[in-house]
């Protein structure tokens, strides 16, 4: 028969009793919380005089399967992230040159296609598999004056190849406007469509990634 839990002083208790060691269950993780942290991150940078731009980037592949997602959206993503930060900044691998502080910032979630089926090429940028990320870029880089949807557009090619990615966009947003752009970006993810290991991107996490 099922009893009520009780402590040594015969008290009922709530949560999962272990022993005589109460544990409670964790607390649900506050979605709304967590994408304004991430977008208080580009707000600062953007107070300090930073670049933001939204970028979408939509692999060449799309798939309702999430066990595929990392490979097929957050691979090009990286693989996109460390081919522009090497042209925003110099030796982006070394701490030293180029602190932590100074590196862009790409901040953005997966979008998952509206339709169902396997793995399929797709050509244009309509009910696909996107990815949705707001980039920041110091004042003070490479560029040299050239902005965010400039420099893509110039360089399309560079990374495009063989980065399977069909499209690159590239739209600049205002400082009022970051919340609301990452809410977009993460629509799937406060949405409950996918979880933040699979859907969500933060870009720099480790130097190492900086050599793909």
């Amino acid at each position: 028969m099922n009893q009520t839990p009780v402590d040594h002083h015969g008290n009922t208790t709530s949560g999962i009793i272990t022993g005589k060691i109460k544990i409670s269950p964790p607390p649900r993780l506050d979605i709304d919380l967590y994408v304004r942290s991430l977008s208080e991150i580009v707000q600062d940078r953007s107070d300090q005089g930073w670049s933001v731009d939204l970028v979408t980037i939509m692999p060449e592949k799309i798939s309702l399967d999430i066990r595929l997602i990392p490979t097929l959206a957050h691979d090009p993503v990286t693989r996109t992230y460390a081919r522009l930060i090497s042209r925003v900044v110099r030796r982006p691998r070394s701490a030293t040159v180029t602190p932590k502080t100074q590196r862009p910032i790409l901040i953005g979630g997966v979008d998952i296609p509206v339709y169902k089926g396997r793995s399929v090429e797709v050509s244009g940028n309509d009910g696909g598999l996107h990815f949705h990320g707001l980039l920041a870029l110091p004042p003070r880089s490479r560029l040299k004056g050239q902005t965010a949807v400039e420099h893509f557009t110039e360089n399309d090619g560079l990374y495009r190849r063989g980065g399977g990615i069909a499209r690159i966009d590239v739209r600049p947003i205002q400082h009022g406007d970051i919340l609301k752009v990452a809410r977009y970006c993460l629509k799937a993810v406060c949405r409950g469509q996918i979880g933040i290991d699979a859907g969500v991107v933060i870009l720099p996490r480790a130097l190492s990634e900086l050599s793909r």
